[in-house]
């Protein structure tokens, strides 16, 4: 939406020649949130929880659910009820490659949206738990009080195995030199989320612009690759908080439980 329209300049290129005696009406401004999700066939029952989230917040701020939908789900019209859950809780069905890791949609969104996110994004994986403080009220504002920039919800922060070292050092290490324009070598030690089917993440956009855009796209084609993509998938979920703006082990204190 331009904001910032001129109506007269609007009228004359469409070749007309209105006149007005009063300035336009502009939309109010408001920050907005990106909740971004990987689904399949799961109700979605879960964005009345994020509207509940939104609607709580102290000052009136805009939100869309970007759902990307494998398994054919983005293609499939919705019961009367559904689509109006979808336009009250505004849900955008986007259709995904069953056949990508989540990850791979998370990716995709930020690689497609790079230049106009929000400034809090919510990446969400599939099977967040109903009763997450995340999907409560006060959840995720007060986390973004402690830290505005990033944070994780999910289990314990744990040790990507030793066998992923080498591979990890090869292909993801350079991106990660890349996007922070850092000359340090590989890390001994990288202690992120890990390939749990609840881990989900909130950053500001710029925490995400702060790595190059072609950066996240070099992530993307990686493991969207049909042979090497879940393995390259499971390493980056060790590691997604670096690309994020973190250090190699993760804190404790910015991965909050999922149990209230």
């Amino acid at each position: 939406y331009d904001f910032d329209f001129d109506p007269a300049a609007l009228a004359r290129d469409a070749g007309r020649q209105h006149t007005f005696g009063k300035p336009p009406r502009r939309l109010q401004r408001l920050p907005q949130w990106d909740w971004v999700a990987h689904r399949c066939k799961e109700h979605d029952v879960w964005t009345d929880a994020v509207r509940k989230v939104m609607v709580a917040l102290p000052r009136p701020t805009k939100w869309l659910i970007h759902s990307y939908e494998g398994c054919g789900a983005a293609e499939i019209k919705r019961p009367m009820p559904e689509m109006l859950r979808e336009g009250l809780n505004h849900l955008d069905r986007i259709p995904f490659d069953s056949a990508l890791p989540q990850i791979a949609a998370w990716l995709r969104h930020i690689a497609a949206h790079y230049a106009k996110l929000p400034p809090v994004v919510v990446f969400v994986p599939p099977n967040v738990p109903a009763a997450s403080p995340l999907l409560a009220a006060d959840g995720l504002s007060g986390a973004l009080v402690a830290a505005k920039d990033f944070g994780a919800w999910g289990r314990h922060p744990t040790d990507m195995p030793r066998s992923m070292r080498d591979d990890f050092c090869a292909k993801l290490w350079p991106l990660v030199q890349q996007g922070r324009r850092s000359h340090r070598p590989c890390p001994e030690r990288v202690v992120g989320m890990g390939p749990t089917a609840t881990a989900a993440y909130y950053a500001s956009a710029q925490t995400v612009r702060a790595v190059p855009l072609t950066v996240w796209q070099a992530l993307l084609a990686a493991v969207s690759d049909k042979s090497t993509g879940a393995a390259t998938a499971t390493m980056l979920s060790y590691s997604m908080h670096i690309f994020f703006g973190e250090k190699a082990m993760l804190k404790p204190g910015l991965v909050h439980s999922h149990q209230s």
